[in-house]
């Protein structure tokens, strides 16, 4: 997963060449087609345009809320934020994390302990968490924190939670301890030791009456883990074995929790921006070895119907996909781009979606991050590169490596590659007076950025692997 740095910021509404892939390629391809057909101006709603406007700046609000929130806990420079390749998920109130690195194979869960919790009670703790993992496909903290936002009125942190909703009150009892409490009414132990004129690291009496700052309780013998639910199709599903290498599933995954922990838990501090020093149980779990060829089978269905549909060819979209995203569903790009094939929502994705449907609609994460949708637009956005904007190279082999690249940069950009200017109409006879490996050739010497260089070489060497799936 990407770990924040102090410089990390989310571009609104201004998009570069130098933005990551295939966000670039998305908005130049929409540029040409503004100037290659000023009719489709005037087809794009401007409602459309004004809901996708806020649609960034409302993602650029629960970003920017999720940072400061998730700093508080972890500090400003050790924030796990979800990327192409790695997914992350936090707990509501964000003392437990999980991130899964999908490149390397890996992913690491962390949750937040007290000083005062015996070895058993850390590893309980954490398997507890490591189970939610295997079992898990929830939304990502951006979405988290956009839901709190935007979506059901919920508040952005717990400290806005503390302003806005008037107090409960919490007995303690026998056993009780700050932290435990904290997480059973899902507020931050920091808020509520505050609210309470404590220490963080202090004792609780029985008996004490503590405040609980503007969250509604739950029942007393209820915990948060409760109120969480397996997922009917994990995130992790195949990708995960225990140590007898059988497949983790709801009937083991408790099981396999206690194992991974057992072997494997580390405690280190952390330090919050909010001046707090944190113990944080830790432990890190290995994907399957073929993970990779796991997810994509899962997937295979989708790229079999949507690649036939549009007519395009079955191994370049797993490519593809295995390049943007590495097969992870929940991608999401600083751009933001989400989904298997990283579709920009208001650029690439809305002239496919508008292609295949024939309408102008603002396509919201959700709508991307569902497989069907995403493969099916990423298909037709393939399928537009290679029959529209670079109709005109005659050779097959030739065209599919300007549309390996095209995605990545835009057309205009692949024109540069052998001629001046943007023109792929200039560039065509050019293209066309040329064998595909001096095509091939010629992209990986000229493009303008390295990125995409190294970007139709990664595409190309991937498909052969996939000529089997067809």
């Amino acid at each position: 997963m990407h770990t924040l740095r102090v410089t990390y910021a989310l571009p609104i509404l201004f998009i570069v060449c130098a933005l990551p892939a295939p966000a670039c390629a998305q908005d130049q391809t929409y540029d040409e087609w503004l100037a290659a057909d000023r009719a489709a101006q005037i087809e794009y709603d401007d409602t459309v345009t004004r809901q996708y406007q806020e649609f960034v700046q409302q993602e650029q609000k629960a970003f920017d809320a999720f940072i400061e929130a998730a700093g508080r806990v972890w500090g400003s420079n050790d924030v796990w934020v979800p990327d192409r390749k790695s997914w992350v998920q936090y707990s509501e109130d964000l003392e437990e994390r999980s991130g899964v690195d999908f490149e390397a194979g890996h992913a690491r869960v962390q949750v937040v302990v007290t000083d005062e919790s015996d070895p058993d009670s850390v590893k309980t703790e954490l398997a507890a968490a490591v189970e939610r993992l295997a079992l898990s496909g929830t939304e990502g903290p951006i979405q988290m924190f956009h839901r709190r936002l935007f979506g059901n009125g919920n508040p952005p942190s717990t400290t806005t939670a503390a302003r806005a909703a008037p107090d409960a009150t919490y007995t303690v009892r026998e056993g009780d301890t700050l932290w435990g409490v904290a997480r059973k009414f899902r507020v931050s132990r920091t808020d509520l030791a505050t609210a309470n004129q404590l220490d963080q690291e202090g004792w609780l009496q029985v008996g004490q009456i503590l405040k609980v700052p503007g969250i509604t309780p739950l029942p007393a013998a209820v915990k948060p883990a409760s109120t969480w639910k397996p997922s009917k199709d994990p995130l992790l599903r195949g990708q995960l074995q225990t140590r007898r290498g059988k497949p983790v599933s709801r009937a083991n995954a408790r099981a396999y929790a206690r194992e991974v922990v057992d072997e494997g838990l580390t405690v280190d501090t952390v330090k919050g921006s909010d001046g707090a020093a944190r113990r944080v149980a830790s432990v890190s779990v290995p994907l399957v070895p073929n993970h990779v060829a796991v997810r994509a089978e899962r997937f295979r269905p989708l790229v079999t119907k949507y690649a036939g549909k549009y007519g395009v060819y079955p191994p370049l979209i797993y490519a593809l996909i295995e390049t943007e995203s590495s097969f992870n569903p929940r991608a999401r790009s600083g751009v933001p781009a989400y989904g298997l094939m990283q579709l920009v929502p208001r650029s690439g994705a809305r002239d496919a979606y508008r292609y295949v449907y024939k309408e102008d609609r603002m396509l919201p994460d959700t709508y991307l991050y569902d497989p069907r949708n995403n493969i099916e637009l990423g298909c037709a956005f393939v399928h537009v590169l290679d029959s529209r904007y670079l109709k005109a190279i005659e050779n097959a082999t030739s065209r599919m490596f300007c549309t390996i690249a095209a995605y990545n940069t835009g057309a205009g950009n692949v024109a540069r590659a052998f001629t001046e200017g943007r023109s792929v109409t200039r560039a065509a006879p050019i293209i066309n007076s040329m064998g595909h490996d001096q095509v091939y050739a010629t992209l990986q010497r000229d493009l303008p950025y390295e990125e995409t260089r190294h970007y139709i070489e990664k595409v190309t060497q991937r498909m052969p692997q996939y000529r089997a799936w067809r």
